[in-house]
């Protein structure tokens, strides 16, 4: 199983694991996917509880963050080259 498809099926448990009143439901959730994809039990629900993770329609974010410029450009300027050559 690839990381899109575990991401696809993480997003469906967590809606239903969310949803579900008891304990017990959950367990069988989370015993259901550790099985299929065999992460561990912690891992899945550490992903599940993380709201940054998620976007609005409950799909997991796929995008990175980019990289912050190591210099102002000021400094650039000083030494007089562009750091892009």
């Amino acid at each position: 199983m690839n990381m899109n498809a575990r991401n696809q099926y993480l997003s469906v448990l967590r809606k239903d694991y969310l949803q579900a009143k008891s304990k017990k439901e959950k367990t069988l959730l989370l015993n259901e996917y550790c099985k299929n994809t065999h992460l561990n039990r912690k891992y899945v629900i550490r992903k599940i509880n993380q709201s940054w993770l998620w976007d609005k329609q409950g799909r997991v974010k796929t995008t990175t963050k980019k990289r912050k410029k190591q210099y102002q450009e000021e400094t650039i300027q000083a030494f007089g080259h562009s750091t892009r050559e």
